[in-house]
């Protein structure tokens, strides 16, 4: 996970299905905070711990849904 930008946040993670790496953000700096197109972390989870909980997950193509579940779970946001 790396700040590119201020409340901006960055990372890739190999999508099995696919055979390649894929990208996603966390916006920690919107109101509400949200997640595009996120797989899970390397970090998993705890990672948001420290950070403001995400309140949405914003997707660019339905293929992007990813872990989008999990997050869902976690913190109960919304797709």
């Amino acid at each position: 996970m790396e700040e590119i930008l201020p409340g901006i946040f960055h990372w890739t993670t190999f999508h099995e299905g696919i055979g390649q790496k894929v990208h996603s953000c966390f916006l920690s700096c919107t109101d509400p905070p949200a997640l595009i197109d996120p797989p899970m972390p390397e970090e998993g989870l705890a990672w948001f711990n420290a950070h403001p909980r995400p309140a949405n997950a914003l997707l660019t193509n339905r293929h992007h849904y990813r872990h989008s579940g999990r997050f869902e779970q976690a913190f109960g946001l919304k797709v």
